[in-house]
């Protein structure tokens, strides 16, 4: 059996080097080129998200916020703050804003994430659901917080939501690509 592999071998091989004759060179060392990493945009805030606020000097003023269904909360004094897809710095802007419009002289406003959304794994793993999110993650993470594939999971199938994203329509994603709090990732079942 070993022999007959070998002679298959010996035989196929002009053949396979042939079809790699027209291929281009590999490039050396000296001309590789470094695809540049993608940058990770910064998080936006949210429905779900947990926002920690001091206000410095305004003890009644700071403390800690669940964003509404329209990324809203209510402020003591000021009312409700729109924040939905801004990032904290731009939300310490807008509050910044807000408590300057005659409420507190001068005010310094610190925002940072408490809580973030959670990251939704449907599909073929083994506990489909929420799970609670601590900032981006890769795919391979959001499937293993799951209890990682089924036997019929085809892992090559992956698609995500972005809920940051304008389209909210499913795109293919890797195993190694961001997941962002919210996302919804869905494991489709091979056929095979």
């Amino acid at each position: 059996m070993v022999n007959r592999f070998m002679v298959m071998l010996f035989l196929a091989a002009p053949l396979w080097l042939a079809g790699c004759a027209d291929a281009p060179p590999m490039p050396g060392p000296q001309t590789a080129s470094l695809e540049p990493v993608a940058a990770v945009s910064p998080y936006q805030l949210g429905p779900g998200d947990q926002i920690d606020i001091v206000v410095f000097g305004e003890d009644n003023l700071s403390g800690i916020y669940d964003l509404d269904e329209s990324g809203s909360f209510s402020l003591p004094l000021a009312g409700p703050v729109h924040v939905n897809g801004k990032t904290a710095r731009e939300a310490e802007v807008a509050i910044t804003a807000r408590l300057a419009d005659g409420l507190v002289t001068d005010p310094k406003v610190s925002v940072n994430v408490k809580r973030y959304r959670p990251i939704y794994v449907v599909g073929e793993v083994q506990k489909p659901g929420a799970y609670p999110s601590y900032g981006s993650t890769s795919v391979l993470n959001a499937v293993a917080l799951a209890g990682g594939y089924t036997y019929r999971a085809q892992n090559s199938g992956i698609s995500v939501i972005r809920s940051a994203g304008p389209a909210h329509r499913a795109v293919p994603i890797g195993e190694t690509a961001t997941v962002m709090p919210g996302d919804p990732l869905t494991v489709p079942e091979r056929w095979f």
